[in-house]
């Protein structure tokens, strides 16, 4: 079933390139003179290559660097993705760059429908959302609310998202030992209606990870026009201080913390943040551009085929 789908196909994108499904596929795909693309979803970072190296590195040398050799396009989210995975690239590789789709309209209203910041009192609040991982680094967004505490700065953060159980038991233990429990409060996974209230509702939004190839959430918030806070482990980092709307930071609870307090002293450089960043994300990832570009890359794609070997 699968073999005839594939033969079928005028082109198969393939997720991911440590897997060896996507391997098996790529071999039915050349035998059957199908095209097929490769998106890469982070997973030749510098930062990803370092979990599992040996392992990774000996399927990129067995069969990985075939697979993206042979490809009609290898796919990257972002110039920032494609340039960190450039290094682990077979010479003559060709690549594409296209933005994933975000569904802007449906994230959150715009400015002029936003509602009064979610508040205990007169207080701020922060947000973060996102799986609860090392790697989004929630507990340096815990740290930035100790510092500004520490600052004389009063708010409050939210942390929305799932995790495994010891790493949230571990966030929840850091809160208490910085004496924040009255000033975290998490909220769990939170479904898509709640995801938007969230963005409506907050003041600033704070994604402090130490690696994103893209970053949905950045593009929701600023959609939303929730002024952000992130760091040069996302790949999008330059397009996003060119949006206007974000800030970029070094990845420390300092940092972040400085950032926050810069923004949240000047009501009217938050609002112009948050009118600038909706703007952009909203003309940059609108969803027919981004749809234009996948297409172009699978038209492309569908009139080459696989080398014989």
């Amino acid at each position: 079933m699968l073999e005839r789908l594939i033969a079928e196909a005028e082109v198969l994108h393939l997720h991911g390139l440590f897997a060896a499904g996507n391997w098996w596929m790529a071999r039915r795909a050349a035998r059957l003179g199908t095209p097929w693309v490769v998106s890469l979803h982070g997973q030749l970072s510098p930062w990803s290559m370092k979990s599992k190296s040996l392992k990774k590195r000996w399927f990129l040398s067995a069969f990985g660097r075939a697979i993206l050799r042979d490809a009609a396009f290898v796919h990257a989210a972002s110039a920032g993705e494609l340039d960190a995975a450039s290094e682990r690239l077979p010479g003559g590789t060709r690549t594409a760059v296209a933005a994933p789709m975000v569904d802007l309209d449906g994230q959150a209203p715009g400015p002029e429908q936003r509602g009064e910041p979610v508040s205990s009192g007169d207080v701020p609040t922060l947000l973060f959302l996102g799986r609860l991982h090392p790697t989004k680094s929630p507990d340096v967004a815990i740290e930035a609310v100790g510092h500004l505490r520490d600052a004389g700065v009063a708010c409050r953060l939210i942390v929305a998202g799932s995790g495994n159980g010891p790493y949230y038991d571990s966030l929840r233990a850091l809160a208490r030992a910085r004496r924040l429990h009255d000033s975290v409060v998490f909220r769990g996974a939170v479904d898509a209606q709640a995801k938007r209230a969230l963005y409506r509702q907050a003041d600033l939004f704070l994604l402090p990870s130490r690696h994103e190839n893209f970053g949905l959430v950045l593009i929701e918030a600023l959609s939303s026009g929730l002024p952000v806070i992130t760091t040069r482990g996302v790949d999008i980092w330059k397009e996003l201080e060119g949006g206007g709307g974000a800030l970029i930071v070094d990845r420390t609870g300092a940092a972040i913390g400085e950032a926050a307090a810069g923004v949240l002293a000047d009501p009217e450089r938050r609002r112009a943040m948050g009118e600038r960043g909706r703007a952009w994300a909203r003309e940059t990832y609108a969803t027919s551009r981004c749809l234009a570009r996948f297409e172009a890359m699978y038209a492309e794609a569908a009139g080459a085929r696989p080398p014989e070997r």
